[in-house]
């Protein structure tokens, strides 16, 4: 098995600590494989991503980096079932980014640009393995800077660049001017690079997004934005019907599911909020897409146990646990 820059895989011994274990139950981290995902028939490969590098190099508050062990601490203590059959789940490792800061003192956003570069290399090769296996990764934690390398994998896993779709539950369109690779603009380096072809965003939130990238997705046929303004305020639609509009937006194309924790009201994040959906909407939208599009790879990001500021949310880790669980049950439907 190839080795990967800045990736750990993970053993049952790792893992142990965080199981709790129970006679005559079955916990998903009992049964679930655990490491090379060569070796296993499991359908989903799960990755993750601590980290907030590209967070901060968006001028956004830490924390991405505390999602993934409070996510893995939930996930593996659900229980196994039919409809939530651990064989089809592989955990494989995470990566660690640290040793990247390690000579910076005090580094600004723009110091902290050239590290997502690294971090886009480390990431490509590890969704690729995935998506060549013929297995759906599921990426956790850090910002949403990793949608670029994660969208880069997807579209040349097979060999060749084959441009793709994604859906993004977001406030924010990550479609910044690619002025050195953050959190803010994965997506418009995927669309400008050729990996992205048509990108939908639902949840936008019309004053938290600057107005030349929301003239844009006006303007340009490959781009929809939803705003939540427009469904929850304006009531121009349902929620569903603005679901509905990303699917048919997306049409044919392989798929993403991108969804940031900042859609989500008052959860933490880096630019969390005291609007968005609710925590049953959240799960309702994970539901309906995953039913109508079998996404080819599932991001969950930009959620933060512990935030720099001081800030804490002990609840986003089981939260996440609980939408990937939703997925994996939609996916079975």
């Amino acid at each position: 098995m190839a080795t990967f820059p800045y990736f750990h895989p993970l053993t049952l011994h790792d893992l142990e600590p965080m199981l709790r274990r129970r006679p005559g139950e079955i916990k998903l981290g009992e049964r679930m494989w655990i490491g090379d995902p060569e070796k296993t028939n499991a359908r989903f490969v799960i990755v993750g991503i601590p980290e907030d590098i590209g967070v901060r190099a968006n001028h956004g508050i830490g924390g991405a980096r505390t999602l993934w062990p409070a996510f893995l601490k939930g996930f593996l203590n659900m229980h196994h079932s039919s409809f939530l059959p651990a064989d089809q789940i592989a955990v494989w490792g995470a990566f660690d980014f640290s040793p990247l800061e390690k000579d910076l003192q005090d580094p600004d956003a723009f110091a902290l640009r050239p590290l997502v570069d690294q971090i886009d290399a480390a990431v490509l090769p590890v969704i690729q393995k995935i998506v060549a296996l013929g297995k759906v990764p599921v990426v956790i934690g850090g910002g949403h800077n990793n949608a670029y390398p994660i969208l880069q994998g997807c579209a040349t896993g097979s060999g060749e660049t084959k441009p793709m779709a994604t859906i993004n539950i977001d406030a924010h369109a990550d479609f910044r001017v690619m002025e050195g690779r953050h959190s803010g603009n994965a997506f418009r380096y995927a669309w400008e690079n050729g990996y992205l072809d048509k990108y939908a965003v639902v949840g936008l939130q019309s004053y938290q997004n600057h107005a030349l990238i929301l003239e844009m997705f006006l303007e340009e046929a490959d781009l929809l934005g939803i705003s939540w303004e427009r469904i929850f305020l304006k009531e121009e639609l349902t929620l569903d019907e603005a679901l509905d509009q990303a699917v048919r937006h997306t049409g044919p194309l392989d798929s993403g599911l991108e969804f940031d924790i900042d859609s989500i009201k008052l959860m933490a994040s880096s630019a969390w909020s005291p609007n968005g959906f609710t925590n049953a909407q959240g799960r309702h939208i994970v539901m309906h897409l995953i039913k109508a599009k079998k996404p080819v790879y599932i991001h969950f990001c930009e959620g933060a146990v512990a935030l720099d500021t001081g800030e804490t949310d002990p609840l986003v880790g089981k939260y996440v646990a609980t939408l990937l669980a939703d997925a994996i049950v939609a996916f079975n439907s």
